[in-house]
């Protein structure tokens, strides 16, 4: 027995989501921000947390437009009853990535005391997220 198709997100409901996934971390950064903003005390962790953490939310970020770019390239070639699920799912996908290497330069701000440097790539990431936000136009040009 075949089960039903999943159902298709539609631009605004994919868009909320993607908001959603990019809020979280940026409402993260503002607690952090005034958490951090009178703190004195300096951070025990090594000085190599901050270099391990911003080499793994850069690799975060490569991962994230590696697996779009390939996701993206299956929903090009899928038939076109699957394309929009395809891309639904393509760009979650994309935005969680983004969203772990946003968290990540979040809570090494959080735990080393300062944002440099791994809230610097969290901010590239940000700007990526928003930068990729689904638009009416690539669901039209999904469309069967």
């Amino acid at each position: 027995m075949n089960a039903p198709p999943s159902p298709v997100l539609g631009p605004t409901q994919l868009r909320v989501l993607a908001l959603a996934l990019v809020g979280g971390p940026l409402v993260f950064a503002v607690i952090v921000a005034i958490l951090r903003s009178d703190a004195v005390a300096e951070s025990t962790l090594p000085a190599w947390f901050g270099t391990l953490s911003t080499g793994i939310e850069l690799v975060l970020l490569a991962v994230a437009c590696a697996v779009r770019a390939k996701l993206f390239a299956r929903v090009a070639s899928a038939p076109a009853g699957d394309r929009l699920r395809g891309y639904a799912a393509a760009t979650l996908v994309f935005f969680a990535l983004l969203e772990g290497s946003m968290l990540l330069g979040v809570v090494g701000w959080l735990l080393l005391g300062s944002p440099v440097p791994t809230a610097v790539p969290a901010a590239l990431a940000f700007a990526i997220a928003i930068a990729s936000l689904p638009s009416d136009a690539q669901f039209e040009s999904l469309k069967p």
